[in-house]
Parts: C-alpha cells; structure tokens; sequence
C-alpha cells in the first residue's frame, strides 16, 4: 500500500481507528502523519469527520432476527435486558429506541392474540 496516496482523512481515520497494526506499519503510517504538518484547525475538522464517521458505523438498526425474539417474547425481562443493552454499549441510541418500539408492538401482538382467542375460544356460546 502507498501511504502517500491516502487522503488526509484516510490516514487520521488509520491512526484513531481499531485497528492494531504491527510495529514498523505503524511508524510508517506516523511518519507519513508527522510529514504532513497539519493545522489544529485540520485536525479538528478532521476529529469531527472521524467521530461522525464513527457514529455512523455504529447506527444500525436491529436484525430481523432480534426484532422477531423482541416481539415474540417482550414479557421476558433478560432478553430485553441483553439486547437493549447491547444497542447502549454500541452508544447506538436509535438501535435502543428502535428496541423499545418493537416491545411496544410486541405487547400490543400479545393483547390482540389473548382477546382474540378468549373471544373465540374461551367465551363461545355454541
């Protein structure tokens, strides 16, 4: 890879970023960082455009699998517990919001199926 061809963002993303790099990639990569003198108003243009890059990556909604589970069993506190939280720990509070809707749905499921099947099953007068 040429680090001298990746834009400036692409090398503060490099640098900030989770990824573990061995030893002299990382200098390299520094080095390249340090040469290329940036400004304190670059960089901080440059930490707004990482930290909402960031964000972005973290903001993703629920699987169709988990919102399944959510409304098919939102009366059960450790699921809710394990997959609310997780949205949190990803700082994604859309995901979390998102959660909460679907256990609103899924009580509103819930309160339909039982009025229905008492309805016609339990309170039948034939």
């Amino acid at each position: 890879m040429e680090i001298e061809k990746l834009t400036d963002q692409e090398l503060f993303n490099i640098i900030n970023g989770d990824i573990s790099l061995d030893g002299s990639t990382s200098n390299v990569i520094k080095k390249e960082f340090m040469k290329r003198d940036f400004s304190i108003e670059k960089l901080d243009e440059l930490g707004i455009n990482y930290e909402v890059l960031k964000r972005a990556r973290n903001n993703i909604g629920l699987t169709v699998k988990e919102k399944i589970v959510i409304i098919l069993f939102p009366f059960m506190p450790p699921i809710q517990a394990i997959l609310a939280n997780k949205q949190l720990l990803k700082n994604n509070k859309s995901g979390w919001a998102q959660h909460w809707d679907y256990v609103l749905v899924g009580f509103s499921f819930w309160t339909i199926t039982v009025i229905l099947i008492a309805r016609f099953f339990l309170f039948n007068k034939s």
